[in-house]
């Protein structure tokens, strides 16, 4: 691997093609079975409370692995700036491995969660470092195309996650959900290990404690139990626990007083800062930040309320319900592939945002028209072009990080861009959820007179259907429906407001990086290509105009010359050493 880098500019990695594809391809398989880790459990979960007994801690196996996700995402984008990148990711992939081999060899339900918060913060490190990586290994024309794959590869692992979980449970056991990520990881770790080579860092000359010393510790002090309060918040809110509830209503005050206090701290010592508030001023980034965190809140409201419409409202099953949003992902997968070429042909990487925010707009709000009788063609249809939207939008905000960001901020700029995904999608989460619950019980204590909303709220949708006579389940299909439209009223609302992107970052035109960076290689392979006989020539020419200046000075007669024959060998000396060393 080579490395070019003169003055002012970035410096540029260049590995053979082969060496490339198997290191990202090396990457992007570990960051598959983070991504499938993350949806792998919910068909397992009924086994998992069934063999632990434990019904009450079934919010916590998806909750734990969020918290800690969460919590420490941005920490480790201080970790790639001042450590090794490679020995980090391997790191946080060693961590993730662990965490699924206590889940899978658990005996209680406690050690379980215990794994899955370990598991969580193993994942944060490596969705971090994936896109690290990508940036500091992948020259600027290809990484479109590597950035895309990263989505892709995100979408078929969330469409396969509950497949391969329900297949694993059934034929074999829970266990296997876990299982199966230690082998993975391992080759993986092999792989990377010997392949990628870390680029260097302004952070390589210090010292252990001098990069210690630039850790924000009372930022992420303040951070990781702000991010703490507000998921929980979040995930209570509306579904366990009403939104004026005590606890939800205490855990939003302190959320929001620690982030008001990390903020103090990021302006009053920028130096250490987890956020500089400098990267979070560009303008690319805070607009981006916005538009990732609409971007994720719809995304994530469809894909969780549309098999949920599936089930209830056409009758069919859970496996049946999730191959139906099978075009909006097959879509989503297809676009983010695609958008990474037209950001090649138009140069712009806001070309595709712009006009995927337009599809993914008009799909959203083709997706609020559902009802009972709505054609299969239709609602195939709507989620093919939200899902083309949504493809085509998903980059451009990791994207800006890496254009207008130097390389010493970039993982900075990512990690926001992350954070902003997971907080918009717990976000959007959990009004939806209130709002269905609200509304559909409004609408049933109508239509099913002497129920009360405690009774219903307790009792699942099934149950309900299963227990009416003919006549009133269409009503009851009927209010259901209604209620979960209101619902993706919402995230209509969150799509449109992905027009900040746009409309707020910068146009920043690709080929003139490009043009930049390979600017950038020519320029420092015409300076290794100078012949060295030409260098130890003008190393000579220099030392002998030098040797001309000190003997028009005047010298006595009979002042002897060695001092100068002296200096004049030494001189040369020490240029034939400058000239004649090795090159890096």
């Amino acid at each position: 691997m080579k490395l070019s880098k003169i003055e002012g500019q970035d410096a540029v990695r260049k590995m053979s093609q082969f060496r490339l594809v198997c290191t990202m391809a090396s990457v992007l398989l570990v960051w598959f079975i983070v991504a499938l880790d993350r949806l792998i459990i919910a068909t397992a979960i009924p086994a998992i409370t069934d063999e632990f007994n434990s019904l009450a801690d079934i919010g916590w196996y998806g909750s734990a692995y969020l918290l800690t996700s969460t919590a420490f995402l941005m920490l480790y984008c201080k970790v790639y700036s001042l450590f090794s990148i490679k020995t980090s990711f391997l790191a946080a992939v060693v961590l993730f491995s662990g965490g699924s081999a206590l889940c899978a060899a658990s005996k209680t339900s406690a050690v379980f969660i215990f794994g899955r918060m370990v598991s969580g913060l193993g994942s944060a490190g490596i969705g971090m470092g994936a896109q690290v990586m990508m940036v500091h290994a992948v020259p600027i024309t290809h990484l479109p195309h590597y950035m895309g794959a990263a989505g892709a590869v995100f979408a078929i692992a969330s469409v396969v996650g509950p497949v391969v979980g329900g297949a694993l449970t059934t034929y074999a056991s829970w266990r296997w959900c876990f299982w199966i990520n230690l082998p993975v990881a391992a080759v993986c770790i092999v792989a990377i290990w010997y392949l990628f080579e870390n680029p260097p860092m302004p952070s390589d000359k210090m010292k252990l404690k001098d990069k210690i010393a630039k850790f924000d510790v009372w930022g992420n002090v303040v951070l990781a139990p702000a991010c703490v309060c507000l998921v929980l918040a979040l995930q209570w809110g509306g579904i366990k626990y009403p939104w004026n509830d005590g606890r939800v209503i205490v855990l939003l005050i302190v959320a929001a007083a620690l982030f008001v206090v990390f903020l103090l701290i990021q302006v009053r010592w920028p130096e250490k800062a987890t956020i500089s508030p400098t990267v979070f001023k560009q303008r690319s980034v805070f607009f981006g930040f916005l538009s990732q965190f609409f971007i994720s809140g719809s995304q994530t409201l469809f894909v969780f309320y549309l098999p949920i419409w599936f089930q209830v409202v056409q009758g069919v099953s859970a496996v049946d319900s999730g191959t139906r949003i099978l075009p909006l992902l097959g879509g989503l997968v297809t676009a983010t592939t695609i958008s990474g070429f037209m950001v090649n042909k138009v140069s712009y990487y806001l070309a595709p945002m712009a006009l995927g925010a337009v599809f993914m707009s008009v799909g959203a709000g083709l997706l609020t028209t559902l009802n009972i009788h709505t054609p299969t063609s239709a609602w195939i249809g709507y989620q093919v072009l939200y899902g083309w939207g949504t493809g085509l939008v998903v980059q451009a905000p990791m994207l800006a990080a890496k254009a207008c960001l130097p390389k010493t901020d970039v993982s900075i700029g990512l990690g926001l861009m992350r954070l902003s995904a997971s907080l918009g999608g717990l976000a959007l989460l959990a009004p939806a959820a209130a709002i269905l619950n609200g509304r559909l019980l409004s609408r049933l204590s109508h239509v099913l007179p002497g129920s009360s909303g405690a009774t219903l709220a307790s009792t699942g949708i099934t149950d309900i259907l299963a227990a009416l006579p003919p006549q009133q389940k269409p009503i009851v299909i009927d209010a259901y429906n209604e209620s979960i439209r209101e619902t993706f009223f919402l995230g209509l609302a969150s799509t449109l407001l992905v027009f900040v992107g746009p409309l707020g970052m910068e146009w920043v035109d690709m080929k003139v990086k490009i043009r930049e960076e390979q600017e950038a290689e020519r320029a420092s392979a015409d300076a290794e290509a100078v012949p060295y006989e030409k260098r130890n020539q003008e190393g000579r020419e220099f030392a002998s105009d030098n040797m001309e200046s000190i003997e028009e000075r005047d010298v006595d007669d009979d002042e002897p010359s060695a001092p100068l024959l002296t200096r004049e060998h030494r001189y040369s000396e020490e240029e034939m050493r400058v000239h004649q060393s090795p090159r890096s």
